[in-house]
């Protein structure tokens, strides 16, 4: 028989649990809005987000007063120069990164067999051209019918025709510079078999240059045709330039056209590949 004292040691152990419960849910709870408190603290509300955001702003303004374009130069004219018929490298005369001026020989090629069709072409065409005089008179003594005479006649043109091809065979044996400029790439060496059509040497001018940049189109009424330009080179020194040719076609991503820039180089200084940057003084910046 239990004692009566069971009971009560019984009610008092399930008390205590209930208090240990009880008060280990309260620390909890206590943790929990601790932490919600603390985080809310450091996340800022809507207002003072929005005044952050205008401190960035007039912070930036402050450090960047002027709105800038980068710039690459490339060159105003560039070609390259391949062979226009079949034959052998004979002469280099500019190779690579040489100078020239416009109508110097650059490369020839070996015309000797161009020669010999030249000479039988030019044959041909001096007999053609007695045969058709002497039945152009039999003609009108009325010795040959008029289908003789336009017979001949269709001969001379045709030979006429294989001299002036023949001429120019020889002609595009020699490679002329078709403007000053410089020797970018030269494509063969001397005594190498080159086809019609082959890559021979590629040349630029760099008297006068394009630098090329990006504009938005809200900022295009900066850059009118003929206006002027300055430009910031990389490596120090500023260029003045013109506008010269404003794209056609917004690309449809960046919402930018092509500006060309004509800077003259009449001493040869500036290099194709250079780079630079365009900025407007922030008077410009401030009417936008």
């Amino acid at each position: 028989m239990r004692s009566p004292g069971y009971f009560y040691d019984v009610k008092v152990g399930i008390s205590m649990k209930k208090m240990v419960i009880l008060v280990l849910g309260i620390a909890f709870c206590f943790s929990i809005a601790s932490q919600c408190y603390a985080y809310n603290s450091t996340v800022p509300s809507f207002k003072d987000y929005s005044e952050t955001q205008e401190l960035s702003t007039e912070a930036s303004e402050q450090c960047f007063p002027h709105e800038s374009f980068s710039v690459v130069f490339n060159p105003r004219k560039e070609v390259v120069l391949s062979s226009e018929v079949d034959s052998t490298v004979s002469y280099i005369g500019k190779e690579f990164g040489q100078s020239f001026r416009k109508g110097e020989v650059l490369i020839k090629l070996n015309p000797q067999m161009f020669l010999w069709r030249q000479d039988k072409a030019k044959a041909l065409y001096e007999k053609a051209s007695e045969t058709f005089k002497v039945i152009e008179n039999l003609y009108k003594d009325k010795s040959r019918s008029i289908i003789d005479l336009q017979e001949a006649k269709a001969s001379l043109s045709i030979a006429e025709a294989n001299m002036c091809i023949a001429s120019q065979e020889v002609a595009f044996c020699t490679i002329k510079a078709p403007y000053s400029g410089r020797v970018e790439k030269l494509a063969v060496n001397e005594k190498e078999w080159v086809e019609a059509g082959t890559p021979l040497i590629k040349i630029v001018s760099d008297s006068v240059l394009l630098a090329r940049t990006l504009v938005m189109g809200k900022d295009l009424a900066f850059f009118p045709l003929g206006g002027a330009v300055s430009i910031e080179l990389s490596n120090g020194g500023v260029v003045k330039g013109n506008v010269s040719h404003v794209g056609a076609v917004m690309d449809s991503v960046s919402q930018t056209l092509q500006v060309n820039i004509e800077v003259a180089n009449p001493k040869g200084q500036l290099k194709c590949g250079m780079t630079g940057k365009i900025v407007l003084p922030a008077d410009k910046v401030a009417q936008k």
